[in-house]
């Protein structure tokens, strides 16, 4: 009888989480809903606005130009254009990968290998983690180059010149349901 007490304690606490996350993943007008190290922003008057450090909220994008912040207004905004920066990504995993091959080829080896004669040889750790570090930098640097060219750009968010939509608000309006063929906003972002 004890157990299922507990089952039903257990059942009811799950309940309750699953009703209060929800309430707290909806997006607020000023929440971060994405943070990015490069946009450039397409605004209904024609400018083109790049700059670095992009934040995304509910109803603004903010973003450094020459490294002064500037905000605007999703009303403003037709299209948001991001790099993500994969690079520091790709170079950690290639220097990390490259440091983890050199530390087990050391562990199988236990250090010796075969000169050009044929000799035996043993290597020190210093000069053989030496040597291992070097390489890593080296593989790290080569994917930072692979990480930077394949890192293009991507449309984050994007609503069409002709859509209406509530002064201040990032919400489509309610008198284009009589419309057909009404473009959907497309909203995209890093959680």
């Amino acid at each position: 009888m004890n157990s299922s007490k507990h089952v039903l304690y257990f059942a009811v606490f799950m309940l309750l989480i699953a009703f209060a996350i929800p309430a707290f993943a909806q997006a607020q007008p000023n929440m971060i809903m994405g943070k990015y190290p490069k946009g450039r922003l397409f605004l209904y008057d024609g400018r083109i606005v790049e700059g670095k450090k992009l934040l995304m909220s509910g109803e603004t994008v903010s973003i450094a130009v020459y490294g002064a912040t500037q905000t605007f207004y999703l009303d403003e905004i037709q299209q948001i254009m991001v790099k993500k920066g994969h690079s520091s990504l790709f170079a950690c995993g290639c220097g990390l990968g490259c440091l983890g091959l050199a530390g087990l080829a050391y562990a199988v080896s236990g250090g010796e290998f075969e000169d050009e004669d044929g000799i035996t040889q043993k290597m020190k750790f210093g000069e053989y983690a030496l040597g291992s570090i070097i390489w890593a930098g080296l593989c790290a640097g080569g994917g930072y180059l692979i990480g930077y060219i394949f890192d293009d750009w991507s449309i984050v968010y994007y609503l069409p010149q002709n859509y209406e939509r509530r002064p201040h608000t990032s919400l489509p309006s309610n008198h284009d349901k009589g419309k057909k063929d009404i473009p959907l906003l497309m909203l995209k972002g890093s959680f």
